[in-house]
């Protein structure tokens, strides 16, 4: 658990240890599906929603996300030829909303997809693309 604090005029934010103004709190758990070759393909759950939390976390952590210029290595991501964040929702899953809740039409519904495109770069993770 750390602290996000937004700069909106540079639409980025500051990752902090500790409580302080206008930052928020922020958790993510995860773990590790694959590793290989200095890369690791992992699965993130969000346990807060704040404004570029995974990517300012994981880079904050040292482990930056391939092809997140802002955040991020450039070099490396030109070494693999990325030019978009490797983050992806492949599974969407709301809780049992109440009937008059806005979005009561979503409840219970999980939404995925049957492949993730940049697991191309694991070739030896034996589950190939994310299956939902």
């Amino acid at each position: 658990c750390n602290y996000l604090r937004k700069d909106g005029d540079k639409n980025r934010v500051t990752v902090l240890s500790e409580p302080a103004a206008g930052a928020k709190k922020a958790q993510t758990a995860y773990r590790t599906l694959f590793h290989e070759n200095g890369l690791s393909l992992l699965e993130i759950t969000l346990l807060t929603g704040r404004s570029h939390q995974i990517r300012a976390q994981f880079a904050h952590a040292g482990t930056p996300l391939l092809g997140d210029d802002k955040y991020g290595d450039r070099l490396l991501n030109r070494r693999y030829d990325m030019h978009m964040q490797a983050l992806y929702a492949y599974r969407l899953g709301f809780p049992v909303l109440p009937e008059e809740h806005f979005f009561h039409y979503l409840s219970g519904r999980i939404f995925s997809v049957s492949s993730v495109p940049f697991c191309r770069l694991f070739s030896g993770y034996k589950g190939g693309d994310i299956h939902a």
